[in-house]
């Protein structure tokens, strides 16, 4: 078996008993130490926030009792019975506040309030105290009775603080898009950018269709000599002259040189122009110039309008069942002289011993004992339990609430293992050590089934 075990020992309050005869007052000059709470009314097991102000640098302490009067320390006599217990200690820091986490011992008892105050000084030893009024906090479960039926639900209280932001959830899915808004308008054109530098020789395009006929050119110079024409023809016959005598034959004379050539012609007129030839293939495009400087953006347009709401998310797991919770309660006094556990208190307010029957699904529990007890100089006294039923364990001060010398109201919580499934009764058990015998009061038994 495992357990684990947190009680109130009455040994925290060291600093808050034995002084009764020392008669220093608070200084004047202190500074006067205030104290709240973040709620007066808590149900029992929850915590409260206690708030405490008071001189940067000095000593704290936050302690706690079931009565508001009764003990005196360093002459002052403050709000908290013998009972006290110290919660919380430690040293203010500069700011001159300090905030704590205390949890009333209401589970499992009858108390229906509790008292705190706040206390500061210059030394550990706290002498002399400064000491704030006390904050009362009530049980919320007994409010209404000792754990009586639920009164009906009273008006919703007003909306507290908002708490601190809690982690950011997984992204959601994304919504449909929403309609397109309507175009901005145009901005300005931006100034006109410097030429860019030629781009490289462009593919040659295609043949551009046919020019229409140009206007006839200009009559152009006379073109070089050409060459001598052919000889001209024969000359008509001269008239016949006058029969001379017939002479002698003479010989043949030698052929006569060739005549000069006459004059060259005048020059034809010019033809008519011929028709215009059709037009020379495009040159290539040249390249394209650098991008100018963007102009200025435009005015944004106004917004569309909102896409529809996506779909609900998929539900989440289903949450894991509660924890259910037996109690007992006795508040009636008895005593014992046994020194071994018994389950059997004398005395005509000792009522019926606290025993609780669970039918345990699972193999733990958490078992809660709260008890008031008066052991004498010396002694001790036992609060155990023993298991029955389904399982069979004795009691055993490993599994007990112990209390030395004094009035002493405590609990002890005690995860037990290794119990087997079925009904199971558990019942509180006492002893006392030395000789004589010990009462024992309000006593309470909580038992919470594991699953």
């Amino acid at each position: 078996m495992s357990r684990v075990s947190v009680g109130l020992r009455n040994s925290a309050a060291a600093l808050l008993v034995g002084a009764a005869a020392l008669t220093t007052a608070t200084p004047a000059w202190a500074q006067a130490v205030q104290m709240s709470v973040s709620q007066t009314v808590v149900p029992a097991g929850s915590p409260v926030e206690v708030t405490l102000t008071g001189p940067p640098g000095q000593f704290f302490a936050v302690a706690g009792s079931t009565t508001g009067s009764g003990l005196t320390y360093g002459g002052v006599q403050l709000q908290l019975g013998l009972d006290a217990v110290v919660l919380a200690q430690g040293v203010i820091d500069g700011t001159g506040r300090v905030v704590v986490t205390v949890t009333p011992p209401f589970r499992g008892s009858v108390l229906d309030r509790y008292y705190i105050i706040g206390v500061a000084a210059t030394n550990s030893s706290f002498l002399p105290p400064n000491a704030s009024p006390a904050a009362i906090v009530k049980n919320g479960d007994l409010l209404g009775g000792v754990i009586g039926p639920a009164g009906p639900e009273g008006p919703e209280g007003p909306a507290g603080p908002a708490g601190p932001a809690g982690s950011t959830g997984p992204q959601g899915p994304a919504g449909p898009t929403g309609a397109q808004g309507p175009t901005g308008p145009a901005g300005a054109d931006g100034a006109q950018g410097p030429a860019g530098a030629a781009g490289p020789q462009g593919v040659a395009g295609p043949a551009g269709a046919a020019g229409a006929d140009g206007a006839p050119g200009a009559v152009g110079a006379d073109g070089p000599q050409g060459p001598a024409g052919p000889a001209g023809a024969q000359g008509p016959q001269g008239l016949a002259g006058a029969t001379g005598g017939v002479g002698p034959q003479g010989p043949q004379g030698p052929a006569g040189p060739a005549g000069v050539a006459g004059p060259q012609g005048a020059t034809g007129a010019d033809g008519a122009i011929g028709p215009q030839g059709p037009a020379g293939p495009a040159g290539s495009q040249g390249p394209a110039g650098a991008t100018g400087p963007e102009g200025p953006m435009g005015l944004t347009g106004g917004q569309g309008p909102a896409g529809p709401a996506g779909p609900q998310g998929v539900p989440g797991p289903q949450g894991l069942p509660g924890l259910g919770a037996f109690a007992a309660v006795q508040l009636g006094a008895g005593s014992t002289d046994s020194n071994t556990y018994t389950d059997t208190l004398t005395g005509a307010t000792a009522g019926t011993n606290p025993s609780v029957t669970v039918d345990l699904t699972g193999s733990s529990a958490i078992v809660i004992i709260t008890a008031s007890l008066a052991p004498g100089n010396g002694k001790s006294g036992y609060v155990g339990f023993a298991v029955s039923g389904a399982t069979t364990v004795a009691a055993s001060d490993a599994r007990a609430l112990i209390a030395t010398t004094g009035l002493s109201s405590s609990s002890a919580m005690h995860y037990v293992t290794g119990l087997t499934p079925g009904s199971t009764t558990f019942t509180l058990q006492y002893k006392v050590s030395g000789i004589g015998a010990q009462s024992f009061s309000a006593r309470n038994l909580l038992v919470i089934p594991m699953p």
